[in-house]
């Protein structure tokens, strides 16, 4: 239902501050590359290592990166960082991100421990969310989602809406200080059930000051 978040989960702040800051040195006269990043599908080969990058505006790409514990011929959810040249481009660092399905059957009193927010937007298979959790150096947090049907919206034109939860155990851990994490909620699931451009997802995210949800068109 779960995924833990590890202490050393990076965001996109801070993927592209690790990375630029190992690149060296350019000349002043030298123009600098300029660096992107977006969220990603990233396949992986035969031998679990990644080989193919389809970024969110649907960019495809060639990854050269080497990466270890990964499964092979699997699809997964993941950051990019990336620059683009005379028509083409180039994946410079990938970093997995928190992505797990969301499971129906979740009693809303699970995993409501309070997240803050920073952002919400829909890509084309996924809900999208950058979020401050506040939380220890040692602590076990985790992070999930939960889908609690699909609803009628009761206009005349019968339309339906996805009603998605972010999940959040804070496992009664310290709030020391916050981290950024980004978590993606698949919705190709749902593409038999509810029609494009017509029918609508609300993702509801716990906070400290109660509930907020973002409502998208699918």
């Amino acid at each position: 239902m779960k995924t833990t978040i590890p202490t050393h989960a990076v965001t996109a702040l801070g993927l592209a501050a690790t990375m630029l800051g190992g690149m060296g040195c350019q000349d002043d006269g030298e123009a600098w590359e300029a660096y992107e990043e977006q969220l990603c599908e990233m396949m992986t080969d035969a031998n679990g290592q990644p080989c193919k990058v389809v970024l969110d505006d649907g960019t495809c790409a060639q990854a050269t990166q080497q990466a270890e514990g990964l499964t092979p011929d699997s699809t997964y959810r993941a950051l990019a960082l990336f620059s683009r040249s005379a028509g083409e481009t180039s994946i410079h660092a990938l970093k997995s991100i928190i992505s797990p399905k969301a499971k129906p059957n979740i009693s809303p009193e699970l995993g409501t421990d309070g997240v803050k927010p920073l952002a919400c937007w829909r890509s084309r298979d996924y809900v999208n969310l950058r979020i401050a959790v506040e939380r220890s150096q040692a602590g076990t947090h985790s992070i999930g989602f939960a889908h609690d049907g699909i609803c009628q919206n009761g206009d005349a034109t019968g339309t339906k809406t996805l009603k998605l939860r972010l999940l959040h155990d804070a496992g009664g851990d310290r709030k020391d200080f916050c981290q950024e994490i980004l978590a993606s909620c698949p919705t190709y699931p749902f593409k038999n059930l509810l029609q494009s451009g017509k029918d609508s997802i609300r993702m509801t995210v716990h906070t400290d000051a109660g509930e907020r949800t973002f409502t998208f068109i699918f």
